[in-house]
């Protein structure tokens, strides 16, 4: 009696594992470009506004917000966009119609929060001018099934542009796929370097093996 009750919670098991534990360490998620709210380098108003900005969604001149710029930041699930009907005389902005999600793993090492701002577009696809949409992170789910957690993001389109965003960035970071890790981008130049190297000397390594004596000669 005992042995499908375990076959089905093995199966449940092993879909979570691969969805959210192979995908991620073997099939790389949609990268995109995120922009970290950095609370430590931003100047707030903690009297008036209960340590908010005085601009909508913390981006203008008068916000204090800082971001920390994060490229290629892999993220999974993403909700295909579907604008919201209303059929009420007032109706519904553009912006308020515009909704999304993604997952972004525990492992990453990055807690989203709200206000957080994501950017789908790619700057090495080579656009001279980038005008799709930023989105904004308006709640954050953390879902665990079993050892396996990650943080569910849900997301709204932005009236803001992306120029204004890039002024407010505070640093810059790189997710490293090989790592699974953020790195301050300096790191992140130097890691390349060295991955770099080390794909050099394998080659050369490979190319001097022979066959005949199973030794590496020069």
């Amino acid at each position: 009696m005992m042995q499908p009750w375990i076959r089905k919670y093995n199966y449940i098991s092993d879909y979570y594992k691969t969805l959210y534990e192979l995908y991620t360490n073997e099939y790389p998620a949609y990268p995109v470009n995120y922009y970290s709210v950095d609370y430590e380098n931003s100047i707030l108003d903690k009297e008036i506004l209960m340590g908010g900005t005085y601009e909508k969604n913390g981006l203008g001149a008068l916000s204090g917000m800082k971001f920390k710029k994060i490229f290629l930041l892999p993220v999974g699930n993403i909700e295909q966009i579907t604008p919201n009907q209303d059929a009420t005389e007032r109706g519904v902005s553009f912006e308020d119609s515009m909704y999304s999600s993604f997952t972004i793993p525990t492992e990453y090492g990055l807690v989203p929060i709200e206000n957080d701002i994501v950017h789908f577009s790619q700057e090495f696809m080579g656009k001279s001018i980038d005008l799709d949409p930023i989105f904004l992170v308006t709640n954050i789910n953390k879902a665990t099934y079993g050892d396996i957690s990650v943080y569910q993001c849900q997301l709204k389109i932005t009236g803001s542009t992306l120029v204004q965003v890039e002024q407010q960035i505070s640093s810059f970071h790189m997710f490293m796929e090989f790592s699974k890790k953020i790195h301050p981008i300096e790191n992140a130049e130097l890691l390349l370097g060295l991955e770099s190297i080390h794909e050099s000397l394998s080659v050369v390594a490979n190319n001097s093996f022979n066959n005949l004596t199973g030794f590496y000669l020069g």
